[in-house]
């Protein structure tokens, strides 16, 4: 939560620092988008990728209810590279369109499409790992 805090008070201060480079011929929307996956990136880098995991996870039983499972998402989305985990969130959660996805990380359509794949394979190996190893 407290990063989530921190990403987002990083996000109005970049967009008020850098709001005159803003072409205002644009879409805001996907400059926003872009500030906010690079501040996500940055606070993402400062943060070990490999961290132990939470003891409340390793209890046993109790790890198959939903809360647990959605830690155990969070675990594995903190461990995708950082493109595809950015092409996964945008596309996945915040439920934009793959061209906006595209336009907003600077890549193709087919590469947003693989990356997407790709993560979501990534992720589902994770989990069903760690769901298995909670068994």
């Amino acid at each position: 939560m407290e990063d989530a805090k921190d990403a987002a008070q990083e996000v109005f201060l970049r967009l008020y620092k850098h709001l005159r480079r803003f072409d205002d011929t644009r879409a805001l929307t996907p400059w926003l988008y872009r500030v906010t996956v690079n501040v996500c990136r940055d606070i993402g880098a400062r943060r070990r990728r490999d961290e132990a995991l939470p003891p409340e996870l390793a209890a046993g039983p109790s790890a198959r209810d939903w809360q647990d499972e959605r830690r155990i998402v969070a675990l594995g989305l903190r461990r995708l590279p950082d493109r595809e985990r950015a092409a996964l969130v945008l596309r996945d959660i915040e439920g934009l369109p793959t061209a906006e996805v595209a336009r907003t990380l600077g890549s193709s359509q087919a590469t947003v499409r693989s990356q997407v794949a790709s993560a979501r394979e990534k992720l589902r190996q994770f989990a069903d790992g760690m769901l298995g190893r909670l068994r």
